[in-house]
């Protein structure tokens, strides 16, 4: 009863780390969006980095968020890289294999008289396969799921960043369209009062 108890619980505990593979695989697809999705934004504010070549408040703040926004990407990137490279899961043997292995001990179990011991025998490898699969596939999901979760905290920090970076962003494109529409009416209402002097 024990003995059957020790196998279910391996099993079980085997397929769960399996499905929970399968969760962690299908738990990368959000974050890669959104790496993707900020790393649009961040080339935009790139192309756009002639705005703040100024020394002042708006700029220098833009410069050291942006800055402090694109480690962040390179820092969530490596996460995400870690999160699902270099991992090798433990499975069952196939078929083939198994088979050969359970006709190899009925024989061995008819050679030595010792029928009876053969389903102990099988029994006791399943467990064993069970087992050492569950380990080593729990031993993977936690270090990738750890991670994802330094993944998913980063990229908490790198959307506030982009949020910062936005405010600061469009303060300072409005402001350069007021100054440069300020100069543009300057510089007609000169050019109005020197045709004026002209005329008289």
């Amino acid at each position: 009863m024990l003995e059957n108890g020790k196998s279910d619980i391996f099993r079980q505990r085997y397929y769960f780390e399996t499905q929970r593979q399968d969760r962690i695989k299908s738990n990368l697809s959000i974050p890669l969006s959104l790496i993707v999705l900020v790393f649009g934004v961040m080339v935009f504010y790139l192309k756009h980095l002639y705005l703040f070549i100024n020394t002042d408040y708006i700029s220098i703040l833009f410069v050291v968020v942006f800055t402090t926004t694109i480690l962040l990407i390179f820092l969530d990137i490596y996460y995400l890289i870690k999160s699902f490279y270099n991992y090798k899961y433990s499975y069952l043997p196939e078929p083939k294999e198994m088979k050969k292995y359970f006709e190899g001990m009925e024989e061995y179990c008819q050679k030595i008289g010792k029928d009876e011991a053969l389903r102990k025998e099988i029994d006791n490898q399943m467990e064993i396969w069970f087992m050492e699969g569950a380990q080593k596939n729990m031993s993977n999901n936690d270090k990738r799921s750890g991670f994802i979760h330094r993944s998913n905290t980063t990229m908490i920090f790198i959307i506030i960043s982009v949020i910062i970076c936005s405010v600061l962003f469009f303060a300072k494109y409005t402001k350069t369209m007021i100054d440069s529409q300020s100069d543009v009416n300057k510089t007609g209402g000169q050019h109005y009062v020197k045709q004026s002097q002209k005329g008289q």
